[in-house]
């Protein structure tokens, strides 16, 4: 990623300490029965278990009836199953420690959770799935915490700087005066990973193309079984990666695929660059921007066709175009406007 999002607290990510609550507290700790009073020392999610509960126009237990399913499965389970699915559920949620391949924390998969019951798993995935998928739309949960759009407009507000998706830098992200959003990526998929469906940590939103197109349902932890390093979409830190373009052929016409050869470079993040490379095929994407004739070629045209407007030759409005570009590398696709003309310009192009 060429930039990461700033995390924001927002009433709907309080979910996640409730299930903290819920998982380490009473699942891992059962005591005789299971009772809506085993929930009295997490209020609000006692309240809402039993308003969801009682609310005449849900017709679907979505709380109530799971939760004590899963209380009776973890009773029979031994101490050291529950110890071993309460570090799982640690570890999983830590996603930028899972990110980072940090050496205390171990991330685990559904095929990982193989040696229980199966029902028990699917009771377990079908639950944290449904918080994110049915439970957070409930308007008693709504009316609470405010609804995934209230969550994305307060999102966006704090991450409007650059106006572009972190994933690619290449597609606008919807802001909150528009009818739609982008839709939430869950960065490990919630489909491979358990226990994080709701983490907010472990979700942001991300362009069409990146989500639906590229990444799907890639796991970025392991490629072909192997553990690797990913970006963390919160780390709150600047990478150092550099793009660069060379030039093969000049029809700016007819550029191909082959006559653009893109660079992707971090001398402090490559791990996580391969990564970010095999998730969003960001070298193929920036190849194809560069051909589309809305960029390379009128970025290369409009230096031969203003140069002498500007009184200056066409190395010198380069080099001014260039300097003006890198002040807002993420507007217009700067970030590849500056190697593509550097491109031209070591190819004599402008001289």
């Amino acid at each position: 990623m060429l930039f990461s999002y700033n995390y924001v607290d927002h009433p709907l990510a309080e979910i996640q300490s409730w299930i903290d609550y819920l998982f380490v507290e009473v699942w891992c700790k059962p005591q005789g029965d299971f009772s809506i009073e085993k929930l009295d020392n997490c209020p609000e999610l006692r309240r809402m278990v039993l308003a969801i509960y009682h609310d005449e126009r849900i017709t679907t237990d979505y709380l109530y009836g799971p939760i004590e399913r899963i209380y009776n499965c973890f009773s029979a389970l031994s101490q050291d199953e529950r110890d071993e699915l309460e570090v799982r559920y640690r570890d999983n949620n830590c996603i930028g420690d899972l990110c980072s391949n940090a050496a205390h924390c171990n991330p685990t998969h559904y095929k990982d959770l193989a040696h229980f019951d199966g029902a028990f798993i699917d009771d377990l995935k079908n639950l944290f799935i449904s918080f994110f998928e049915n439970i957070i739309g409930l308007s008693v949960v709504k009316s609470s915490l405010g609804t995934l759009v209230n969550h994305y407009n307060h999102f966006h507000r704090h991450n409007a700087e650059h106006g572009v998706c972190p994933y690619c830098a290449l597609i606008e992200i919807q802001d909150d005066h528009d009818d739609t959003r982008e839709a939430y990526d869950h960065y490990l998929p919630k489909s491979k990973y358990p226990f994080n469906a709701i983490n907010f940590h472990n979700l942001s939103p991300m362009c069409h193309r990146c989500n639906s197109t590229c990444k799907s349902n890639k796991d970025p932890l392991h490629k072909n079984g192997v553990r690797r390093k990913a970006f963390y979409p919160y780390a709150g830190i600047d990478t150092d990666i550099s793009v660069s373009v060379s030039l093969e052929g000049f029809d700016m016409d007819h550029l191909s695929p082959t006559d653009i050869v893109i660079e992707i470079a971090s001398d402090a993040f490559p791990e996580e660059l391969d990564t970010w490379e095999d998730l969003f095929s960001i070298k193929a994407r920036y190849n194809e921007k560069l051909r589309n004739r809305n960029s390379a070629k009128v970025w290369y045209t409009e230096i031969m066709d203003f140069h002498k407007k500007a009184k200056m030759s066409a190395h010198e409005y380069y080099e001014l175009q260039a300097e003006t570009a890198a002040a807002t590398p993420f507007q217009n696709a700067n970030f590849l406007k500056i190697p593509f003309l550097d491109a031209c310009a070591e190819k004599g192009l402008f001289d």
